[in-house]
């Protein structure tokens, strides 16, 4: 059975192109089993090796992505804790509130 042309190998599963994102091999195509390295270890490349100066660019591009992904989690944590903080606030605020009216309305009657 066919599938736009890529074929089955050893372990009977399709073959899919994917990409690697390793420092050698950055933006590279290759194609591998659909398993992974739990099937058949199937494995050839798709393009050329890529150019030392794009592998640079590429990684360096990578790099940047991390540190956004990293600094965004990091604002979550602070935006998570900033509004938990505030959340405890207003509710010592909103008991604060009701003695005060409690005991207005204590002195009224």
């Amino acid at each position: 059975m066919e599938r736009s042309g890529v074929r089955k190998y050893d372990c009977g599963e399709w073959v899919v192109q994917r990409v690697a994102w390793t420092e050698l091999n950055a933006g590279g195509r290759f194609f591998g089993c659909v398993n992974g390295r739990n099937g058949c270890n199937y494995f050839r490349w798709f393009d050329p090796p890529v150019c030392d100066n794009a592998r640079g660019v590429i990684c360096g591009l990578l790099r940047r992505i991390k540190e956004h992904e990293d600094e965004l989690e990091r604002l979550k944590m602070e935006h998570m804790n900033e509004l938990q903080a505030v959340k405890r606030t207003s509710n010592w605020f909103k008991y604060v509130v009701f003695v005060v009216v409690f005991l207005f309305a204590s002195l009224i009657m």
